[in-house]
């Protein structure tokens, strides 16, 4: 019997600090290779007790053998996978000044880091089975203090439960999919925030398509999603659907598969009058989407995004953080409503940034509807914060594009506000994420508000800048 002293604690908001300090040196130390840094473990989920130790997953885009050696120099001494492949454990002596962690580097696409990522994701999205886990792993320390094999045999089985729910644990309905579909092998694919199952389905001739396997309770939400993006012109560089249908517990529905890399990875390596081009692609796709209305008997777009600015500054007032300056938003927000008065709406890709686009042969390829609405087509702009962030040419494409060029007067000062909104709204919606998202949201308030002045302006500098330049 293996025995050490297990200590769970309750979650401390400063795990996510240790974090980011460890992973600062990291990145120091790893400067010049193509590498990222991820928080995984228990300490990564805001509210999940754990014990107090920092688990880190260095995602590994290139050479492993250097990795291994710039760490080294770093001290942290290579120890191999320990007998779990597609992770290299490291350990370290010192580093007083940095929380307890745990450090492993692993192949961008391997099994372990696949785990790690999907389980975070998972527990992150799913409030009850990270208070089931939390409330477990405190049993188990209590029961178990220094018997760290029967503090992990006590807590398996929710994790085993868990693992079944978010798909790391293969089922009997993925053959069952393989074979009803014809394909020779399911690969899973790990991007998302979903609950969904997705994978890469390939036949036996090599040709894939994309599946994904939802729940059965979502099947008329699958069903309306798919009649309406099959009603979508023929000429949207998009991914298609090309199969709809249910079998046992699952609804499962299938697309073209896109043969290319990620656009938010990709655009910003590239010049900016390439950027501007695949922008002004994108914009012009847009457009093309918010061709299907509104359904008949739906709420005017005024009394339905109204109700939407109100119940988005109730959760902001509501939760216990605050952006610095969040008064000047909401002072915009307010004096600017009025704006939505008499817009019409139309279908909604939802969620219309450049992390739902590819590059397949060098042309932008749009995905993921999943998040699909109905309302005024140029709230879809709400979201062009992250192509700005990513590419300020390509964000400039995009409004020049949808609009070949002559843009109204009255869209800059819409899409301020409903930017505005959904940067008020973004705060109270990264709390259950956890520190890092948090963060992420902080950085961005802050840039937009250079953007705009403080909300002085409506229209953003990035956009003014690229066609002044």
């Amino acid at each position: 019997m293996r025995t050490r002293y297990i200590e769970v604690l309750p979650y401390d908001p400063a795990w996510a600090d240790d974090f980011r300090k460890i992973k600062d040196e990291l990145m120091k130390a790893l400067e010049g290779h193509d590498v990222s840094v991820e928080h995984v473990g228990s300490t990564s989920v805001h509210g999940m007790a754990a014990k107090p130790i920092i688990d880190i997953d260095i995602v590994v885009y290139g050479s492993m053998d250097k990795v291994i050696k710039a760490l080294a120099e770093a001290g942290y001494e290579h120890e191999g996978d320990l007998g779990i492949a597609g992770r290299e454990a490291f350990r370290y002596v010192g580093k007083k000044h940095l929380r307890t962690h745990h450090l492993y580097a692993c192949p961008k696409g391997s099994s372990e880091l696949r785990r790690h990522i999907l389980f975070r994701n998972w527990l992150c999205s799913h409030a009850e089975d990270a208070a089931e886990y939390s409330e477990v792993k405190l049993e188990a320390a209590r029961l178990y203090p220094e018997d760290i094999d029967k503090y992990i045999e006590h807590k398996s089985e929710v994790i085993e439960r868990i693992y079944r729910k978010c798909g790391l644990i293969p089922s009997d309905y993925e053959q069952t999919f393989a074979d009803k579909l014809g394909f020779d092998r399911l690969e899973p694919i790990e991007r998302g925030w979903s609950g969904d199952r997705k994978y890469k389905a390939v036949r036996a001739d090599g040709s894939a398509v994309l599946l994904r396997l939802s729940p059965i309770e979502r099947r008329e939400f699958r069903k309306r999603l798919f009649d309406i993006v099959s009603s979508l012109p023929e000429d949207i560089p998009m991914s298609r659907p090309l199969e709809h249908g249910e079998e046992g517990e699952w609804v499962y529905t299938s697309y073209t598969w896109v043969d290319g890399v990620d656009a938010e990875q990709e655009v910003p390596k590239l010049d900016r009058k390439e950027q501007y081009r695949l922008g002004y692609a994108a914009g012009q796709a847009l457009r093309k989407i918010h061709v299907i209305p509104v359904p008949e008997g739906a709420d005017s777009w005024e009394d339905y995004f109204g109700r939407k600015i109100d119940r988005k500054l109730s959760q902001y007032g509501e939760c216990h953080l605050s952006y610095e300056d969040g008064d000047k938003i909401i002072e915009f927000i307010e004096n600017n409503r009025h704006l939505i008065k008499g817009r019409q709406g139309c279908f909604q890709h939802g969620d219309y940034h450049v992390g739902n686009m590819m590059l397949e042969k060098g042309e932008i390829v749009i995905i993921d509807f999943d998040r699909f609405d109905f309302g005024d087509p140029w709230e879809e702009f709400n979201r062009i914060v992250w192509c700005a962030q990513a590419a300020p040419a390509f964000a400039a494409g995009q409004i020049d594009g949808y609009f070949d060029r002559d843009i109204p007067e009255d869209f800059f000062p819409l899409m301020a506000l409903y930017i505005a909104v959904n940067t008020i709204s973004s705060l109270p919606w990264a709390i259950p994420f956890g520190q890092e998202q948090i963060d992420v949201f902080i950085a961005q308030e802050k840039e937009i508000m250079k953007w705009y002045d403080s909300f002085s302006v409506t229209v953003p500098k990035w956009y003014s800048e690229y066609h002044n330049k």
